[in-house]
This record gives structure tokens, sequence and C-alpha cells, in this order.
């Protein structure tokens, strides 16, 4: 094909799929169906014989389950990465999808998909696909019944879980951090409304192996900062805290957790002021490489105390009128306790 990701319409594609592409390995179906493509293209996609193919992007083709019964007949022996997003994926769909034969199946999107509901999820039980270890279904309504059926999938070497977008509320928060997933590495949890009583709940999560936690946009408050510094994660090295609701006071529960390990720190859109980087550099992170900051809470003191001198901060400010942001590599002389950090992300 020339390239890696592809899209056709129309009788193009039906005849391109009838052609031998036995070595392709990437395959982008998105917005097919919605282009009066029909059923066929999918059946004619499942006649073929694809031994290489690792990722298949069928995303925003509102695909159901005729569609699905369709797509599991398919040939993709070595299949890593199924996008099924924004699609109509009730529960017969789900119940065909989880047939396919796809032992190496590592990724499943299924984001976007709004007639999912608990039974839904429930059908991956069935699924076997025992290498999987990234799940998203970020912006698809998640309740507290569908949380349960998601916790009790066997999922042994799930690293990556993307829940962003999808109205949590506390009681499915609780579900969650019930959940077995001692492989879980990556949470995303990025604009899900996570109040105090919320974060109460995901803290007793025991995820050892997570690395990176993503709480943007989650409204979160100093409240909610006061209970989320006593997650159990000694691994974390980066959580993303931007676009919250974090004044002063927040940022001084910050200075308390057990995440000594942290090498990245998004702050960025949150309303504590200047001052509150001053107490920013008695953080116990050794290992901090990245944080990312607000231009405005920037000033002569507080950015000579992160290592970054105000003149060069000052040509950057130009450069972030266009590009938005702006990264500053720190000072080989400054005088921060954090030894090993090395840019500073400018908002």
């Amino acid at each position: 094909m020339g390239h890696d990701k592809n899209r056709f319409y129309a009788q193009p594609l039906r005849h391109l799929l009838g052609k031998d592409w036995s070595g392709l390995r990437r395959l982008d179906l998105t917005q097919v169906k919605s282009s009066s493509m029909g059923l066929a293209v999918v059946a004619q996609l499942s006649q073929g014989d694809w031994p290489l193919l690792t990722s298949l992007d069928l995303s925003d083709n509102k695909l159901g389950a005729d569609s699905m019964l369709e797509v599991i007949k398919g040939k993709f022996p070595a299949l890593e990465s199924l996008d099924v997003s924004s699609n109509k994926l009730d529960v017969e769909a789900m119940r065909q999808l989880v047939k396919g034969d796809w032992p190496t199946l590592m990724y499943l999107w299924l984001s976007i998909n709004p007639l999912l509901n608990a039974e839904g999820i429930q059908q991956l039980s069935h699924a076997k696909w025992g290498q999987l270890h990234d799940m998203s279904l970020s912006y698809t309504s998640v309740t507290a019944d569908m949380m349960e059926e998601l916790v009790k999938l066997p999922l042994p070497k799930l690293k990556t879980l993307s829940l962003s977008g999808c109205g949590l509320d506390v009681a499915a928060v609780s579900v969650l951090a019930r959940a077995h997933w001692p492989a879980l590495r990556s949470l995303r949890l990025t604009e899900n409304r996570l109040p105090a009583e919320a974060v109460s709940q995901l803290i007793r999560g025991r995820f050892p192996a997570l690395r990176l936690l993503d709480l943007s946009n989650c409204k979160m408050n100093a409240a909610s900062m006061q209970c989320l510094i006593q997650g159990d994660w000694p691994l974390l090295e980066d959580i993303d805290l931007s676009y919250n609701q974090l004044d002063t006071e927040a940022i001084k529960y910050l200075l308390k957790p057990r995440w000594t390990s942290m090498t990245n720190l998004s702050l960025n859109h949150n309303t504590f002021d200047a001052h509150a980087v001053e107490d920013l550099t008695n953080g116990d992170w050794p290992l901090l490489r990245f944080l990312c900051l607000d231009l405005q809470v920037l000033n002569a003191v507080n950015a000579g105390m992160l290592g970054i001198c105000m003149d060069e901060l000052k040509e950057f400010e130009n450069e972030k009128a266009r590009t938005k942001s702006c990264v500053v590599q720190i000072s080989r002389d400054r005088t921060s306790l954090w030894r090993k950090l090395k840019h500073v992300l400018v908002i």
C-alpha cells in the first residue's frame, strides 16, 4: 500500500480488498461504513487472508452485531491491536466479538460505544485473549454495574486501562478499587469528576505495579488531594494533575506522599499561585526529571529555585505565544533539591 494506515471509500475499497495484501501489517478502515460502504465491505475483509496483519482499525463505522459476525470470520492469526471504538456494540455484538480467534491480541479499544452495558462487558470473560494488556473504555458511560463485571475479568497481564470521560461516580470508583490486576502499570481516569469521597475509594486500590496515574481534568481540589496522598503506590513515576482546582493548600498536601519514585509531574492549569512553587521545591522526589507548570506561576524567585534562568524563560515566552507551550532546559548550576530535573514544560 505504501503507507501503514490508509483510508479507502466506496468501490475502490472493495476492489483493493480483493487484491493480495498478504504482507500488510496495519489496516485503517475508519469511517468506511458511515460512507455508505455497507456490510459487504466488512464481509469482503473477512474473506481475505491477512497472515501478517497486526493492527486493524474499524472505529467510527456504526458497526453492530451483524458486522462483528463477519469480522470474527477473518483470518488474522497475528492480530495484536483491534480498534472498534465509536460503533454500535451492544450485547449481541460483544457476544460475537469475543469469539474472535486472536491469540496474540494485546490492545483492545472499545471507547465511545454508548450501547455497551454490564452484560456486554460480561461477554469479555468468554474471550480467549490471554495476552491482552491494554484496554480502553474511554468516553463510554461506565456504571457501577458495568465496573462490577469489568473487575471480574481474568486479565492477569493487563498493563494499561483507560477509563477517561466515563462518568464514573463514587460507587463505580469503589468497585474499581477492588480490582485485582497485579500487572497494571497505567490507569487513565481523566475527565471524571473525582471529589474527595471518590478519591478516598480510589486509594484503596492495590495496584502494586502502578507507574502512571492520569487524573487530569477531574475537578479535584484540596480535599481530593488530602485523600490522594494516602495512595500506596510505591512505584508511581508519572502523575498528571493538570486542569484541576488545586490551590496552594492542595500543593502542600502533595509534598507528603510516598511517591519517591516520581519522575514526571504535571500541574498546569490549576489555581495555585506563585508562592506554591516555593513549596514544591520541598517535595521529596529525588528522581523528578519533568515538571509541567503554567507560565504565570513562575517569577524570578521561584524560577531560580527550579534552576531556570529568567532571561532564558523570557526568550521562550515569545515562542510560547506561537506554540502554546515551551520546554525549558534546567541550568546545570541550579540549587534545586531535584538533582535529576531536566526539563520544565511551560504552558
